[in-house]
C-alpha cells in the first residue's frame, strides 16, 4: 500500500513511495491539524509532511507484529500532533 494524494480540480493522482528501509503503510491514516498526515505500519507509524515531501518513520520498541490485521491497531492523534495507537 502506498499514499496518494488526489487533486480534485485537475483530477491528477500523486504517489508517494516510502523509500527503504522504511516500512510500508498498513494500516489506517489521518490529519494531526499541524500539516501531518499519519499512517500505521506493522511495527510503528509514518509522518508524512506534505509540505517537504518527506517521510519520517517512527518504529515501535515494543510493537512488531507480522501484518496488518485491520482489528488490532487504532491510530489518532493529539490536539498536539503526537500520534498514538493501541494494541
Amino acid at each position: 500500500m502506498d499514499l496518494a494524494k488526489l487533486d480534485p480540480k485537475t483530477e491528477q493522482i500523486i504517489v508517494y513511495v516510502p523509500p527503504p528501509p522504511l516500512a510500508a503503510p498498513q494500516g489506517s491514516l489521518d490529519y494531526d491539524g499541524n500539516g501531518f498526515i499519519w499512517i500505521t505500519t506493522a511495527g510503528g507509524a509514518l509522518r508524512f509532511d506534505p509540505a517537504a515531501v518527506e517521510i519520517t518513520e517512527f518504529q515501535s520498541k515494543h510493537l512488531q507484529v507480522a501484518a496488518w490485521s485491520g482489528d488490532g491497531l487504532r491510530d489518532r492523534r493529539d490536539h498536539d500532533g503526537n500520534g498514538w495507537c493501541s494494541i
